[in-house]
């Protein structure tokens, strides 16, 4: 949530979520431990995903998100080709959501993922 929050001035995903689909046609927003929350503008659907547990102890959290945005724009791209993601489906969404968790919370098992 810290990048919506700097970008439209509250923590509250609702409203974050409501002020980012004025302007993008689908809004993924990071809830950290809530999970991860997918919103499509023309209609409002909405995919929520809860975290994933790490495969072993937390010991390092930086690049967890670097790793979640990573994860789910490869399984976009992997079920739409090199096509248009625009057209993305709530099931889509869903498997790219948990995609990222689950890769974002492996990454939190690693010491320091910056080189």
């Amino acid at each position: 949530m810290a990048e919506a929050e700097v970008l439209v001035d509250t923590d509250v995903p609702e409203v974050a979520a409501a002020r980012l689909t004025q302007g993008y046609q689908h809004v993924v927003l990071k809830l950290g431990a809530q999970g991860a929350r997918w919103i499509r503008a023309s209609d409002n659907a909405t995919v929520h995903v809860p975290a994933c547990p790490p495969p072993g102890p937390v010991v390092d959290t930086t690049g967890a998100g670097d790793a979640f945005v990573a994860a789910l724009l490869a399984t976009l791209f992997a079920n739409e080709g090199a096509g248009d993601v625009v057209a993305v489906s709530e099931q889509e969404a869903r498997d790219a959501l948990s995609r990222a968790c689950e890769v974002a919370a492996l990454v939190t098992t690693r010491v320091s993922t910056r080189p």
